[in-house]
């Protein structure tokens, strides 16, 4: 749901891979988009020391890169700051976090066409996240369809979930949410709930589109 190749079409050969599963030989100096995902941590021994998803590895192998919707997610702070490396080894930025020095570009999973559905609502309050949450009824989003999510979630008044695209999603859908166990930096950079939030967020996207074919095609003309 948060690669923008689901959504977004692009003038050549384009090749979908796993963050934490890739072949670097195969990427260097490709011309590569990073995100989307809460993927920026601190040195930490809960994320591999610091080092989440190889991005340190990844900087290194093109000087083409495009952030795209990814996110910083540091358990126990409320703000960060993107690190100086991360910020300077990328040409074009779009981060999904509010309230940083870098462009704002939200998790391009705004762009399914899901959100379009018209539900009726059935429940006054769900709960969707990680793990169970007494008194509501409920549904744990791992591996979960991400149809049958998000039309769950459309099928309520009020959304409490401890998951950041649980939260994201029912903000699209115009739901009052709320969010329980506020450990990550990831929560307290979302953007504020709004009528028109879904179409302000597709409206970034397809900017944001435009831009990265802009800075494709120069590279073109570099080769």
């Amino acid at each position: 749901m948060c690669s923008p190749l689901d959504y977004f079409d692009f003038p050549c050969e384009v090749k979908k891979v796993a963050v934490d599963d890739y072949n670097p030989a195969e990427l260097r100096g490709k011309f590569i988009i990073y995100g989307g995902g809460g993927l920026i941590h601190l040195p930490s021994p809960e994320y591999n020391h610091g080092i989440m998803h190889d991005l340190e590895d990844l900087c290194e192998l093109s000087p083409r890169l495009v952030s795209w919707g990814v996110g910083h997610n540091i358990h126990g702070l409320k703000k960060f700051r993107y690190p100086d490396s991360f910020v300077q080894k990328f040409r074009l930025h779009g981060v999904r976090d509010v309230g940083t020095e870098l462009p704002w570009v939200p998790c391009v999973s705004c762009m399914s066409q899901f959100f379009d559905r018209k539900s009726a609502v059935l429940f006054d309050e769900i709960f969707v996240g990680h793990g169970e949450f007494m008194g509501v009824p409920g549904m744990n989003h791992s591996g979960v369809d991400p149809n049958e999510l998000i039309a769950f979630i459309a099928s309520a008044n009020t959304v409490h979930t401890n998951s950041y695209h649980g939260a994201y999603w029912g903000m699209l859908l115009n739901k009052k949410v709320i969010v329980h166990d506020k450990k990550s930096s990831k929560f307290f950079a979302m953007p504020s709930p709004s009528k028109g939030l879904l179409d302000e967020c597709r409206h970034i996207n397809r900017d944001y589109h435009r831009k990265v074919l802009a800075l494709f095609e120069m590279y073109q003309g570099e080769a």
